[in-house]
């Protein structure tokens, strides 16, 4: 969280929630190798079940937060649009 408001706290930006998400995910799934319930493979049904579960705390968690979770990112539009280019011409993604 590098800019700051004008309070001096930082924001909250889609590179920090990412984070949040796989740090929630790797500490509540994958836990510590030193674990002695540490598991190398998951069921399809756990991974479903951690991944909810660290969705509705991200959701809540934002929302207690005020972020209004249904308003839209703003995206650069060239950007967007070289990106949409580059998703049509790559094969290995359509």
């Amino acid at each position: 969280m590098e800019e700051l408001n004008e309070y001096g706290e930082g924001r909250l930006t889609v590179k920090d929630i990412i984070a949040l998400v796989l740090a929630d995910v790797d500490t509540f799934l994958l836990k510590d190798e030193t674990d002695p319930e540490y598991k190398t493979n998951f069921t399809r049904n756990e991974v479903i079940e951690q991944l909810e579960q660290t969705g509705k705390k991200i959701y809540t968690t934002l929302e207690q937060m005020g972020c209004k979770l249904d308003k839209e990112l703003e995206f650069d539009p060239v950007a967007l649009m070289m990106f949409e280019l580059s998703m049509r011409s790559d094969k290995t993604i359509n």
